[in-house]
């Protein structure tokens, strides 16, 4: 064989193995027959791929999240109604984008009634409602969603398997969870669900994750549709997990609620009922970094006093100072994945005796710009300092700084990814503006 030969031959072989990473599965012990189109980068660290099946019809849509990339997150959003009865519901593609969502699904189960939410909802560490008892509920923990876990919880809350729960900030019930191991289903518990919705094939909706490499996976799965999608069972659905090579899923609401959403291109399934259903909850994919005060993107100086016990800390604690001890700051730098127009927000703790002038300056990347909040309302909620242009790795950064007078709580920071911008022909260091 020639040199060109060779060189010829690797590179098909290359194009070969790359082709097929791309359109296969992990493992394909169940549905050796199933099509898997080439996965497309919605955002970097974020793909989705569509699978059908021809007997039986199956259109099955895959959004695929590499949680390490700490540039993405995955999170529960709840109807900007609330959970009140009778409260009007919202449609996800509308959860989504008011919370610059990048992909999302339909979350859990709700009462049709009262449109309040049957299944476990925590977001941010606060409990929003629902908690069917005995039911698996799926949540990522509040240090760069580090930690995925999938637990049974009593209606005391209590869950079956307690390790690392306390750290769990974000997290939502289904109805049946699926474990397997190396594609193969090893557990499928249809936790007290009645035959006819675990064992007819119905529109579906999952969440999971594999814990290496670590990634999230959010799977819908059309039905009710004759010739086009007929649905799953729960064991069809579980095996189609395995294939996947997810270790451990939840099975969401499902049904006419059954929807997947991808920015810039909408409802990306068929709703079963003609079109998109208003639902209770969603996930949903944001281009975010959330950065506690406990990571390692954060630079302390000064005396600062952890205290783990405020009922609106974000994760596990939260830091106080005041004027009185000198200097003291809290920095936090996010690696940014790429240029672009950013929200920044801050989470603390409220108290009568915080300041009512604490000064944040954000370093962006036509200047600085500081922002003075009052800390002594407000408190355990995302509030936005405002939007700016950042470029991309460690350049910008939020600093809090113990100038004003009274008690300063310094908790965590979220820089959100809003849009990116086309860089001109020009030397100028900063000159691209937020749309």
């Amino acid at each position: 064989m020639t040199l060109f030969s060779k060189r010829y031959f690797v590179f098909v072989v290359i194009i070969i193995v790359a082709i097929f990473s791309q359109t296969s599965p992990i493992l394909a012990v169940y549905y050796p027959d199933m099509v898997y189109a080439p996965k497309i980068e919605i955002f970097p660290g974020v793909t989705w791929q569509t699978a059908t099946n021809a007997n039986p019809t199956w259109s099955i849509q895959i959004i695929e999240v590499e949680m390490t990339n700490r540039n993405v997150e995955v999170v529960p959003v709840f109807k900007s109604a609330g959970n009140v009865s009778g409260s009007s519901n919202e449609r996800t593609s509308s959860m989504a984008t008011r919370s610059d969502g990048i992909a999302a699904i339909n979350g859990g189960y709700y009462n049709t009634t009262t449109y309040m939410t049957n299944s476990y909802t925590e977001i941010d560490g606060f409990y929003i409602g629902g908690g069917e008892s005995n039911r698996s509920v799926l949540g990522f923990s509040g240090n760069h969603q580090a930690i995925a876990k999938r637990t049974k919880l009593s209606s005391s809350f209590v869950p079956d398997d307690p390790t690392d729960w306390e750290k769990i900030v974000d997290a939502m019930g289904g109805r049946g969870h699926f474990v397997t191991a190396d594609g193969v289903l090893i557990v499928q518990d249809n936790e007290g669900t009645t035959s006819s919705h675990y064992g007819l094939r119905n529109p579906r909706t999952a969440i999971g994750y594999t814990t290496n490499p670590y990634k999230s996976y959010l799977v819908t799965v059309d039905g009710r549709q004759d010739g086009f999608s007929v649905g799953m069972t729960y064991t069809e659905l579980a095996q189609l997990m395995a294939d996947l090579g997810i270790e451990q899923s939840i099975s969401l609401d499902g049904g006419g609620s059954t929807t997947a959403w991808i920015k810039g291109e909408g409802i990306v399934n068929s709703p079963s009922g003609g079109s998109e259903r208003s639902v209770v909850n969603a996930w949903v994919v944001i281009p975010a970094n959330t950065m506690d005060n406990t990571t390692e993107e954060v630079t302390i100086a000064g005396i600062w006093n952890p205290d783990t016990t405020h009922p609106e800390k974000y994760y596990l604690d939260h830091l106080v100072t005041d004027n009185t001890v000198g200097s003291a700051t809290v920095t936090w730098t996010p690696i940014l994945g790429q240029n672009g127009c950013y929200k920044v927000y801050a989470w603390w703790t409220a108290d009568a005796s915080r300041a009512t002038d604490v000064p944040y300056q954000i370093v962006h990347a036509e200047g600085t710009s500081t922002v003075y909040v009052n800390q002594t309302t407000n408190g355990g909620k995302w509030n936005m300092l405002g939007t700016y242009n950042f470029k991309a790795g460690s350049k910008g950064f939020c600093t809090l700084i113990n100038t004003a007078i009274g008690t300063v709580s310094a908790d965590a920071i979220r820089f959100v990814w809003v849009n990116t911008y086309t860089p001109p022909p020009t030397a100028v260091e900063y000159w691209f503006y937020c749309e």
